[in-house]
């Protein structure tokens, strides 16, 4: 998958939960440190996921 840089408030502080996009990408939030979230998220096509 690609990593791309997106705004914090377009997502709930949710442990490495998958959110569906409009565009139909899918993204996995990682890195959250207690209070400290990072704004890079992992970007998977629904392709990769189908393997």
């Amino acid at each position: 998958g690609q990593w791309r840089k997106v705004e914090q408030t377009k997502f709930q502080p949710t442990r490495h939960a998958p959110v569906l996009s409009q565009d139909g990408v899918i993204y996995i939030i990682g890195g959250i440190n207690s209070q400290q979230i990072l704004d890079t998220v992992q970007v998977l096509k629904l392709d990769d996921l189908k393997g």
